[in-house]
């Protein structure tokens, strides 16, 4: 994995208040590289055996989409997750000031 674009992922999951584990790291670098949407099982053919584990796998993508980093798709071959690239254009540095004299 590119450490600037690990950097970057974990920056956009603490701009959302979620912590920046190996899982959600390795699982939304995973979908933001592919081609396709993938399966579960497709994803956990492509993660270190650290999180191979599908239910682990599962709880991920469900946080991760819950934050909207991910989308979950339904079709007749079964569910497939694609990384969401609006939550990708909505999470920037912004540095607002506000005057303390109000009122």
């Amino acid at each position: 994995m590119n450490p600037n674009d690990v950097a970057e992922i974990r920056h956009r999951l603490h701009g959302v208040g979620m912590r920046s584990t190996i899982a959600r790291i390795r699982l939304l670098y995973i979908l933001e590289h592919s081609n396709a949407p993938m399966s579960i099982r497709d994803l956990s053919e492509q993660v270190e055996p650290t999180v191979n584990d599908r239910y682990a796998i599962a709880r991920v993508l469900r946080d991760l989409e819950g934050f909207g980093f991910c989308l979950r798709i339904e079709d007749v071959d079964g569910v497939r997750y694609t990384a969401s690239r609006r939550q990708a254009r909505l999470v920037e540095d912004t540095n607002v000031s506000v005057s303390s004299n109000i009122g």
